[in-house]
């Protein structure tokens, strides 16, 4: 989704901030085309492996039926399982074409999916923490003697504070996702009525099949024992800057240890989200595009509506509803466009060609109005220039075979087994820290002896990071691409 250009976004270069949501209870919609891009077909096979070792369950037929992914959908571990795949599949086609984010944020579920593409932690290590994730669920509903669920509801605030009223205290506000647009969460009856009486209102209301009580006090009986079991999981300093879904500030600005996100992980399980708020932080600090990385469910909307006229661009990479590879080509003529593709990155349109050839100038005759146009309205002409200009600047050269997927993996742990009964959230004996932190490709799709690949964005930023991504802006030359040298 985009909005009104502005006559400096193209002269201006502007921070970026990859952002991944939760499950908002929208129908999953199958990959499509996408699914014959190399990099997102092995990245998702590789999902398919850790889903079944942490979870139990096969997402193969998913990928494969539009009906067993609807199926799916009904299922809250099945439904966030497949957010989680796509948007870490998502992560490795953007690393591939060399996107360079200012920063990374997880909203809700997205949270686990987020700390992946800061390289903080790996894969694995969020499948882990989503099998956390969901028993924390389950021991909270136990708790409560009642099953838990949401209802998400459009309408003004003064009616959603009277339906809370009304429910008295088996309701609370979760998340409020857009102005006008809330998150209500509590006692599956109490959600029941309040989507009932919403008609009252004349407001739209829609219980959230599969979903839960997250994001309140709830789940507080289960806050120790989740902390106690993601302090367990290891991780390291992120590369990017992971950004908090309560303040928008870095979490663990000057350093990150497991400790301390555990902490972060439990507030944001246990207390409301306010995603408009988070917003308005993000662009006062300089944040002006926004990338939706993995199914759009409502946020590239709820970014609009919570940012309004104020100057942003808002895009997904599979939009609401879509499937195909449109919002991909779209998003990547976009981040080419802006600077946030680095300089010596594969699919830089205006980058040096590595050899003199007649002709190879010609795509610097494209001004910045008509890629403009492109990026606006022909995204899958864009996008076919990038792979023409590439071609036409190295002749010679054959294609190489298609790269595994370039997604980082955590420090080798004891894998779950499928068939293992659910694990019970006692303090686990500490993993071992990590052994490397190096960036490395990875070679193989090896689950137990890949080795650690968190390979940067980008270099990393000083705090605080929205000042440093300010100043970084400024310096950057029109279109942010570093000019090419004379012959």
């Amino acid at each position: 989704m985009t909005q009104p250009r502005d006559p400096q976004a193209t002269s201006t270069p502007q921070g970026l901030v990859l952002c991944f949501p939760g499950w908002w209870g929208q129908p999953l919609v199958p990959l499509g085309a996408a699914y014959d891009s190399p990099t997102l077909r092995g990245s998702m096979d590789r999902m398919v492996q850790l889903c079944q070792q942490a979870l139990g369950f096969d997402l193969r037929p998913a990928l494969e039926d539009a009906e067993a992914l609807q199926e799916l959908a009904t299922q809250r571990a099945g439904a966030q399982a497949w957010m989680l795949s796509v948007q870490l599949a998502h992560t490795a086609l953007l690393r591939e074409q060399g996107a360079a984010p200012a920063a990374v944020m997880g909203h809700a579920g997205g949270m686990l999916a987020a700390l992946v593409a800061s390289g903080a932690w790996g894969p694995a290590q969020a499948f882990r923490a989503l099998r956390l994730r969901l028993e924390a669920l389950q021991r909270a509903q136990q708790s409560a003697g009642w099953p838990l669920a949401a209802v998400a509801i459009s309408c003004p605030a003064f009616q959603r504070d009277a339906l809370l009223a009304l429910a008295g205290r088996d309701l609370t506000l979760a998340r409020t996702e857009a102005p006008g647009r809330y998150v209500l969460a509590g006692l599956t009856h109490a959600v029941e009525r309040t989507a009932s009486g919403a008609m009252a209102f004349q407001a739209d209301a829609k219980v959230l099949l599969g979903d839960g009580a997250w994001n309140t006090p709830w789940l507080d009986p289960a806050a120790e024992p989740y902390q106690q079991a993601v302090e367990a999981l290891p991780c390291r300093p992120p590369h990017t800057p992971l950004l908090s879904s309560h303040s928008a500030d870095p979490i663990g600005a000057q350093s990150l240890d497991a400790a301390l996100l555990a902490q972060h992980l439990v507030r944001q399980l246990t207390r409301p989200l306010d995603l408009p708020r988070t917003a308005e932080r993000l662009h006062a600090g300089g944040m002006r595009h926004f990338v939706v990385v993995g199914p759009d469910q409502g946020m590239a909307s709820a970014l609009t509506a919570a940012l309004g006229d104020r100057h942003h661009r808002v895009l997904a990479c599979q939009p609401a509803g879509s499937s195909g590879v449109e919002g991909l080509s779209r998003v990547r003529a976009f981040l080419d466009e802006h600077g946030h593709l680095r300089a010596d990155g594969p699919l830089g349109l205006l980058e040096p060609t590595s050899q003199p050839i007649p002709g190879a100038s010609l795509m610097r005759l494209l001004d910045a109005s008509f890629l403009a146009y492109l990026e606006a309205t022909e995204p899958a002409v864009a996008s076919l220039l990038h792979e023409a200009h590439g071609r036409f600047a190295n002749p010679g050269v054959q294609p190489a075979p298609a790269p595994e997927p370039a997604l980082p993996v955590e420090p080798s742990t004891p894998a779950v087994e499928a068939t293992e009964p659910p694990v019970v959230l006692e303090r686990p004996t500490p993993a071992p820290a990590p052994e490397d932190e190096d960036a490395l490709p990875m070679p193989t799709l090896s689950l137990e002896d890949a080795p650690d690949v968190s390979e940067a964005w980008s270099a990393p930023a000083p705090q605080p990071y929205l000042a440093e991504a300010a100043r970084r802006a400024a310096a950057t030359p029109p279109g942010g691409h570093t000019p090419a040298a004379s012959p």
